[in-house]
């Protein structure tokens, strides 16, 4: 008897140990976010460190798993967010990370714990901080969903990631109150381009941070001693030089291979402005995944990757062995930058190579044609089919521009009504407000009808809670969709105000895209024009390319830069932005609108709510209160004081209806 009872009990102990196993399944990690010193170029500069990394730590997980993510804002007096840029936060629109409008932002010296469940498939992802320039200053590291994006990566010998950014020696709250003041400033090109936290500057070239007399060099300006124009990233005279130290530079990134092996490299384009070109020095790559979903295989010679974007590529390693040259060079501005790494094959030597040495075929900076062929070269799967025109029930027709404004009238409409934001509002070409006595005038990006204006209250607070509801009308930028309807959006692309057409980066939060093709001139919603969409095997992501045509980057001042067209419908209810992910044009610059799906259908917030800006509390306690009060207990989520999510009612009714009927068994031994 005594036997059986300790059988029995340890049969019980099994299917405890079991359910605990299946509901702990899932990610919990923790991000330590801090200021700290670190020569990540040979530059020795405060940056924003994850983990004591930058980059922060890879996170991996499974498709469709819980995600608790724990960030302990350590910074004395930033506040910080993380987005999970590509997540669709189906059913958890809250926990979207983009601070004032799925929630605030996590203030300095506090921690706050995100859960989600990752997308239903695997792909490859990034995570970033939403709030100013914490991400400019290094917040940010790679999220991938783990297993086959596609059969072309079902049989591959290994993979490895390539986390790109570009970096500033200026500190970023300098960068951001330049782009913001109305003594508008550009920090110019970035000094670095990082692989995986890794780069070099060229210490020589530290003396452009000192002013040159002999070199022809502009001593000064009205906010005093300055470097050259093209290349200062200081503005104001207390900033010292930053101090270059060769002997700290970090050791190059060396990726193995072995030799005719098949690899997937994770190309992250996680810039906050740089347009990207990578190559390797003798191999072909062939695309395979776009923005974590399946993309037919296209072989190429190099890949373009602009801000916000992810790209899947095979690379088969069928060279002698030895060591190559990874080279990522920035396009679209002429202050060309280099980062280099190496691919090197197991067993190869270890011999230094000295990267700028080695030729490797690239496109000139540009050269527009090879991007425009590339994108348009790209190809879907079809894993989700593309909705066809009967479907669409509206086109927003964004017009993106820029204009300066004076530091009075900010919060004004463009200067010039005809620019087209929405549906019907006319189709004469926009006329830039680029006139700037002294340029002491704010400059702008517009998306269609105004410039894009941060609320401290973040969108889903106000409708949720219902507290600045009025605020969020197609004049300030905020448009209202439904959740299952299909939409168009067509970027149309125009010069910046100083004449230069660039290729701007758009992302949209909360779900996917099809991109029906990119294309030159103007749109003008014309049969032929809609004719000539890809409706038969679009690519999918959530980050687009505008096209960008004319002479070396330079078409006739007004001339139209092209335009792309994407297709889109909601997942689930939420607020989601629609952004230029060049970081430096969004949040300081008004690039923004948001896509929203009304107050109707929203789940209700987190126990662990933020509050911040206008949101009344007690409004919100009141909310609160009745949502706990009217709830179906068999769809509660019970949390901890600390934000993680434990369990979920119906979850573990399951779990423990499958142990009882199986007890039955333990007592009495598996039928033979």
């Amino acid at each position: 008897m005594a036997l059986r009872c300790c059988m029995l009990l340890l049969k019980l102990q099994v299917c405890i140990a079991a359910l605990q196993i299946l509901i702990a399944n899932g990610l919990e990690a923790e991000l330590a976010i801090k200021s700290e010193f670190m020569s990540l170029d040979c530059v020795d500069r405060m940056v924003l460190s994850i983990n004591g990394k930058v980059p922060g730590p890879t996170l991996r997980v499974q498709p469709g798993e819980l995600v608790q993510i724990t960030v302990h804002n350590m910074m004395p007096s930033q506040s910080v967010s993380i987005h999970f840029h590509g997540q669709y936060q189906n059913n958890t629109p809250w926990q979207d990370g983009a601070a004032t409008f799925s929630g605030c932002p996590i203030p300095a010296q506090t921690s706050w714990t995100y859960s989600f469940h990752a997308n239903p498939t695997p792909g490859t992802y990034q995570y970033h901080s939403h709030v100013g320039g914490t991400s400019v200053g290094g917040v940010g590291g790679v999220l991938v969903i783990e297993g086959a994006v596609s059969e072309a990566t079902a049989a591959i010998d290994g993979e490895h990631v390539l986390h790109l950014f570009d970096w500033w020696h200026a500190p970023q709250e300098e960068i951001l109150t330049g782009l913001m003041s109305t003594q508008f400033r550009w920090p110019g090109d970035p000094q670095s381009v990082l692989i995986n936290g890794r780069g070099s500057f060229d210490c020589d070239s530290n003396a452009m941070y000192t002013c040159n007399i002999t070199a022809g060099a502009s001593c000064s300006d009205s906010k005093g001693p300055i470097a050259p124009a093209n290349l200062r990233p200081w503005y104001r005279p207390e900033y010292q030089p930053p101090q270059c130290d060769a002997s700290a530079c970090p050791d190059i990134e060396v990726f193995e291979v072995s030799m005719n092996g098949t690899y997937l490299l994770r190309l992250i384009g996680a810039t906050s402005l740089s347009f990207l070109n990578v190559a390797v020095e003798g191999h072909n790559l062939t695309i395979v995944e776009t923005d974590g979903h399946p993309a037919a295989p296209l072989e190429v010679s190099s890949v373009d990757l602009n801000s916000g974007q992810r790209l899947g590529v095979l690379l088969q390693a069928n060279q002698q062995p030895g060591t190559y040259v990874i080279r990522v060079q920035i396009r679209g501005r002429s202050g060309v930058r280099f980062a280099h790494a190496l691919l090197r094959y197991t067993g190869s030597p270890n011999v230094t190579v000295d990267p700028l040495g080695v030729q490797i075929p690239q496109p000139a900076w540009h050269d527009n044609n090879f991007t425009f062929q590339q994108q348009n070269a790209l190809r879907g799967t079809q894993s989700l089919p593309v909705p066809p025109n009967k479907q669409v029930v509206r086109r927003f027709e964004i017009v993106n521009t820029q204009e300066r404004l004076g530091g009075k009238n900010s919060n004004g409409k463009p200067s010039v009504d005809s620019i087209q934001a929405a549906i019907g509002l006319g189709s004469e070409r926009p006329e830039n407000n680029c006139d700037s006595a002294g340029n002491t005038r704010l400059l702008r990006w517009f998306l269609g009808r105004r410039t894009f204006f941060h609320s401290a209250t973040p969108v889903l607070s106000k409708l949720y809670f219902n507290q600045g509801v009025d605020e969020l009308t197609e004049d300030n930028s905020y448009y209202q969709v439904e959740v299952g309807k299909v939409y168009d959006i067509v970027v149309q692309n125009y010069p910046a105000c100083n004449g230069v057409c660039e290729t701007h980066s758009f992302h949209l939060h909360g779900m996917p895209f099809w991109v029906l093709g990119t294309f030159r001139g103007e749109f003008n919603g014309s049969a032929e024009q809609v004719a000539a969409f890809n409706l038969v095997d679009p690519p999918m992501r959530d980050s687009i390319m505008t096209p960008s045509e004319g002479v070396d980057n330079k078409p006739a001042v007004r001339a139209g830069c092209g335009y792309v067209v994407i297709r889109f419908k909601p997942i689930g209810p939420g607020a989601w932005p629609f952004h230029c992910h060049q970081l430096l044009h969004a949040a300081p610059m008004g690039s923004i609108v948001v896509f929203h799906t009304g107050p109707e259908g929203l789940p209700p917030p987190p126990s662990n709510l933020l509050v911040c800006g206008g949101m009344n509390l007690q409004t919100i306690m009141n909310r609160l209160k009745d949502n706990k009060d009217n709830k179906d207990s068999n769809t509660t989520n019970t949390t901890r004081k600390d934000g993680k999510l434990v369990s979920d009612a119906r979850q573990m009714t399951y779990l423990l209806s499958l142990c009882l009927l199986l007890l039955p068994y333990f007592i009495q031994g598996w039928p033979v």
